[in-house]
């Protein structure tokens, strides 16, 4: 894992580990950190905890909330949820089915105001639930798996065509093969809408990288 690093006013990113998901594709990982309006942070989504990321964290303030973006984020919700009791957890309500072991304390719904200083936007697929958000201060668009962009050089052999096939190692941001089938095509374009009004600059992929400049003709592209 990486340390800390700000990505602009109340929000820090910070490298997770590599992990296996199905058929043995790998995937990298990335966190970011809101800061709330009464200073506590927010955690989306949590990566394990790792001695020096918790200490990092720690010292920026206390950990108020996790935030689950995707209902296939979840992996690291109960290690943090031990290390951090008083901590509320947020989620799209497809979380609840795949892990009915967790409370969910804020339902994540569209047009709502449930996390602090963020503008939410839920895309329903037969994939998953996902919650797309704009940090305003820093004009940030977090997308956990809808868009992707993972170097080409993850994979080999037979999982590197599969993986160029389905867009995941695309030269810049895409949505996968998968999730642009399993995503009605009238829900990528009220995404692409509402990502035109809040009028981002930067881009926080959970499997790509932290783009700086020009999101909203990224993520236009990437959702036609």
């Amino acid at each position: 894992m990486t340390g800390l690093r700000p990505v602009g006013p109340g929000i820090w990113a910070a490298d997770g580990p590599v992990v296996i998901g199905a058929m043995g594709f790998v995937f990298p990982t990335r966190m970011a950190l809101l800061r709330g309006p009464g200073g506590g942070l927010w955690l989306w989504p949590p990566v394990p905890p790792e001695t020096g990321l918790v200490a990092a964290i720690r010292a920026l303030g206390p950990v108020e909330a996790l935030l689950s973006p995707s209902s296939l984020h979840h992996m690291a919700l109960s290690d943090w949820r031990a290390l951090c009791p008083g901590a509320r957890l947020a989620a799209p309500p497809g979380l609840a089915p795949r892990r009915p072991d967790l409370r969910i304390d804020i339902p994540l719904a569209e047009g709502s105001d449930a996390v602090p200083g963020c503008d939410i936007r839920r895309v329903r697929s037969r994939l998953a639930d996902e919650i797309v958000l704009h940090h305003r201060a820093s004009r940030t668009v977090l997308v956990a798996d809808l868009i992707q962009q993972i170097p080409p050089d993850t994979y080999r052999g037979w999982r590197a065509l599969v993986a160029r096939a389905d867009r995941m190692t695309a030269p810049a941001p895409r949505m996968p093969r998968k999730f642009a089938l399993a995503v009605p095509r009238e829900a990528r374009r009220a995404l692409r809408g509402t990502i035109v009004d809040w009028a981002p600059r930067r881009l926080l992929l959970a499997h790509g990288p932290v783009h700086e400049t020009g999101a909203a003709a990224l993520l236009d592209r990437a959702l036609r």
